[in-house]
C-alpha cells in the first residue's frame, strides 16, 4: 500500500512535468525571440543611420558641430594648380637653408596657437570641363577622367590643406616653411559615380585630426 501510494504520487508529478517544461520552454523562447527582435531592429536602425551618414556626413550630429557648413563654400574657388604652385614656392627641397629652417622651427607643439577645422578649410577647382587644355591632360584613353591623375592631385591637395592648417608664429607666412609634409597612408577611397571628363571638379578638404609624433 505504501508502495502503491508512492507510485501514484510519483505518477501524478510525472504527468505535470511535461506541462511545466512546456511552459518554461515557451517562456524562454518568447524571451529569446523578443531579444532577437530588438537586436534586429537596433541593427537595422544602425545600418540606416550609417548609410545616411555615409551619403551625407553632415547628418552626423557630432561632425555637424565641428565640420564647416556648405554655406562657407566660396562661389568661385581658386584653381588647384595655382594653390599647389603657391605652396611649392614655400617648400625648400634638399639641404639648403637648413640652419635657417631649424631656427624658425617651433621648440614644441605647445608653442603653436590652437587651430580649428575651419581654419584649414580649402577649396580648389580643376577645370576639366571648362578648359580644353586641362581636359586633354585628364582624359583617359578609354574615355572619362584619369583616375590616377585625380588621386595624385588629391594627395597634393591634402598637403596644401595641411600647410594651410599650420600656423607657425616664428616664420613669415609668405616665406619658407619649416615643416615637411608627407603622405603616410590613405585609409579609403569611395567612388560613388563615374567621373566624367566634361565637367569641372571641385576639391574640398580640411584637417580632421592632429597628433604628436613620438620619436
Amino acid at each position: 500500500m505504501v508502495s502503491s501510494g508512492i507510485n501514484a504520487e510519483y505518477m501524478g508529478s510525472s504527468s505535470e512535468l511535461p506541462k511545466i517544461l512546456s511552459q518554461k520552454i515557451t517562456t524562454r523562447l518568447m524571451v529569446i525571440m523578443s531579444k532577437f527582435a530588438r537586436l534586429m531592429t537596433t541593427s537595422l536602425r544602425q545600418k540606416q543611420l550609417l548609410k545616411s551618414v555615409q551619403l551625407n556626413p553632415m547628418k552626423n550630429p557630432l561632425r555637424k558641430l565641428i565640420t564647416p557648413s556648405s554655406s562657407s563654400i566660396p562661389p568661385q574657388a581658386p584653381l588647384f594648380t595655382e594653390l599647389l604652385e603657391s605652396v611649392q614656392k614655400r617648400i625648400k627641397i634638399g639641404g639648403q637653408n637648413r640652419e635657417f629652417l631649424s631656427s624658425i622651427l617651433p621648440p614644441s607643439q605647445a608653442s603653436l596657437p590652437p587651430r580649428t577645422m575651419e581654419d584649414s578649410l580649402t577649396h580648389a577647382l580643376i577645370p576639366i570641363g571648362s578648359n580644353p587644355d586641362v581636359r586633354l591632360k585628364y582624359t583617359s584613353h578609354i574615355g572619362g577622367a584619369r583616375l590616377g591623375r585625380l588621386v595624385q592631385d588629391m594627395d597634393h591637395f591634402a598637403a596644401v590643406v595641411v600647410y594651410k592648417h599650420i600656423l607657425n608664429p616664428m616664420q613669415n607666412p609668405e616665406g619658407l616653411s619649416a615643416h615637411a609634409v608627407v603622405t603616410a597612408r590613405m585609409d579609403h577611397l569611395h567612388i560613388r559615380e563615374n567621373i566624367r571628363n566634361d565637367a569641372d571638379i571641385k576639391l574640398i578638404g580640411h584637417v580632421t585630426w592632429v597628433g604628436v609624433l613620438l620619436c
